[in-house]
């Protein structure tokens, strides 16, 4: 195997400015293309109505060229994904018309259900690029359905642990690979279509590759593909070289790991001048048993999003944006854990509270560009059992959205997933067509946004009742340790979860649980509101008036909790 060498741009002094965008906008199109292959072929609910997938272009190397808007937290983690499955690799092992599969934590830096594939794209025997997407199944086996247990210790309690596998070769899709993964899941029918619907947007992201390469040329599209990722990187450059010489740290906790409740104290600071920004999270916890650890790639996509979201969020999404910055971390930390530390949860709830405590540190840098803390987490709700309609293992998975923490001038946004994740709600009419659920309420927790001259968003509320038996992993925080708000504004709503069993008898479960459930039980669930930015008396009549004609009332929760704070 050989790479075309990126030749074009040597005709010029640099690449062609209009050029550039043609390219840059294909490149990003192609991973869009993909995206909607992926949605259209998937069988389960979480891909085709949630959309919890991402789709990329890479350089021959490894290196990110674009990826389409899907989650935000995939950004980072396909980067570094790639570049380590690469390097498990022999060297020929990249050959036409193979599709690798791998969802080990340590290579992908997410969690085992979503799986990653990848697929190398050549111009006769030379490689010019990489194709890649990374979908969330919905079951990959572990000890509770969804895959999801709150309470697992290590990694080998959380599911199959896939290493780097050649799941299509030569165009043939291995069977007994395949069979070995469905054979250790409960929802052999989803997983199966997913897997055939991930390989079917590889091989479409391949036919937009080679398209362009008709177009323009193999030479011309590497050499872009070095260009594209250049561009960011000197974008991100001029949006630092202003920076004014400061320092600021910031804390916030997460309400325990699902083994205790003991609250776990995530840190940073940032320290910034002229061209220049580091993250520092080395006082950050160490790891801990419960399974919300990430490993280091984890970190540096959330990093990278926030310093995106900053400095230039028209910034196109590619490897460029990370190379400016230096990040810190400590490994055996929560936020560069050691195998087997358990992780099935942390882009649940640790994505979104690292993302808080770095808005909270460039707050002091960046006072007008930040959100107050939004809901802080993903709120993810798992169920699985047996369908007794169906006569097969079901399992459902969503992630409820809570209140956008507000900005200066903007309120936050009701009932939304925020900062690294994207996903959609699943329609009510999806939930209860196929698995043995109801949805009996479904709406915005009034009166839950922290008060300020801008107001946070609502969270969410949803209350489901069961029709099988059936066990539930709930992933969530913010039930004690409120979202904060900004420069005089208010905390966000608790968020809180209520069981009601058959008989009627009702009691609040904790934030991370696993747990068996009645067929007869109800399950609410209502989410966090957002925080609230400056002096709630600054609030303009026109905006009260909005309040009013919506009947939201004012934020009224019992006081925060001494987190989400400045230290020095």
């Amino acid at each position: 195997m050989t790479a075309v060498s990126a030749q074009a741009d040597s005709r010029v002094d640099g690449p062609d400015p209009i050029l550039l965008e043609v390219m840059q906008n294909a490149f990003a199109t192609v991973a869009e293309e993909m995206g909607t292959a992926l949605q259209r072929t998937a069988y389960s609910t979480n891909i085709k109505d949630r959309l919890d997938f991402s789709c990329a272009v890479y350089a021959a190397d490894g290196s990110l060229v674009a990826q389409a808007e899907h989650i935000p937290l995939h950004l980072g983690q396909l980067s570094w994904g790639i570049k380590n499955l690469l390097a498990c690799l022999p060297a020929d092992a990249l050959e036409p018309d193979t599709i690798f599969m791998v969802n080990d934590t340590q290579v992908t830096g997410a969690h085992f259900p979503d799986i990653l594939m990848v697929k190398p794209v050549f111009c006769g025997s030379s490689l010019v690029g990489i194709v890649a997407n990374l979908a969330h199944h919905v079951d990959v086996g572990g000890f509770a359905p969804g895959s999801l247990y709150s309470g697992a210790q290590e990694a080998f309690q959380e599911g199959i642990r896939i290493p780097p596998v050649r799941i299509v070769r030569k165009g043939q899709v291995n069977e007994d690979i395949l069979n070995f993964l469905l054979s250790n899941t409960r929802t052999e029918r989803e997983n199966r279509g997913d897997c055939y619907a991930q390989i079917a947007a590889l091989n479409a992201g391949e036919q937009k590759i080679r398209d362009l390469i008709a177009r323009y040329g193999a030479e011309t599209l590497v050499a872009y593909m070095r260009h594209v990722i250049a561009y960011a990187e000197r974008r991100m450059r001029a949006a630092m070289a202003a920076l004014p010489v400061a320092a600021s740290s910031f804390e916030d906790v997460l309400e325990g790991d699902g083994i205790t409740r003991r609250r776990i104290p995530i840190r940073v600071t940032v320290s910034a001048g002229p061209g220049r920004l580091s993250f520092d999270f080395s006082r950050s916890s160490r790891q801990v048993r419960g399974p919300i650890n990430a490993a280091r790639p984890f970190t540096l996509a959330c990093v990278g999003f926030a310093a995106k979201a900053i400095l230039d969020p028209s910034v196109p999404a590619n490897e460029g944006i990370f190379r400016p910055f230096n990040v810190i971390t400590r490994p055996g930390s929560i936020v560069d854990a050691r195998f087997p530390a358990a992780m099935s949860n942390n882009s649940s709830i640790l994505g979104l509270r690292i993302v808080d405590v770095l808005f909270g540190a460039l707050s002091e840098i960046f006072p007008s560009r930040v959100t107050a803390a939004s809901s802080g987490t993903m709120n993810v709700v798992t169920i699985g059992g047996h369908d007794p309609r169906r006569g097969e293992p079901f399992a459902y998975i969503e992630a409820y959205g809570g209140g956008q923490g507000a900005a200066q001038g903007h309120d936050g946004m009701d009932g939304m997933q925020s900062t690294t994740s994207n996903t959609r709600n699943a329609p009510a009419e999806v939930i209860e067509r196929y698995y043995p659920l109801r949805v009996l309420r479904y709406g915005l927790v009034d009166g839950s946004g922290g008060a300020g001259e801008f107001r946070g968003g609502l969270g969410l509320l949803r209350e489901i009742a069961f029709e099988a038996d059936s066990t539930i992993s709930i992933v969530s925080d913010r039930h004690v340790v409120r979202p904060w708000g900004l420069f005089g504004g208010g905390p966000g709503g608790a968020a809180q979860c209520l069981l009601t069993l058959p008989g009627g008898r009702q009691f609040a479960l904790p934030p991370k649980v696993t747990r068996h459930v009645k067929r007869g039980s109800k399950l609410y669930l209502a989410t966090a509101g957002g925080g609230g930015f400056g002096d709630s008396a600054s609030r303009s009549p026109a905006r009260r008036a909005q309040d009013s004609m919506n009947q939201l009332a004012p934020e009224r929760h019992r006081a925060p909790e001494d987190a989400g704070r400045h230290t020095r």
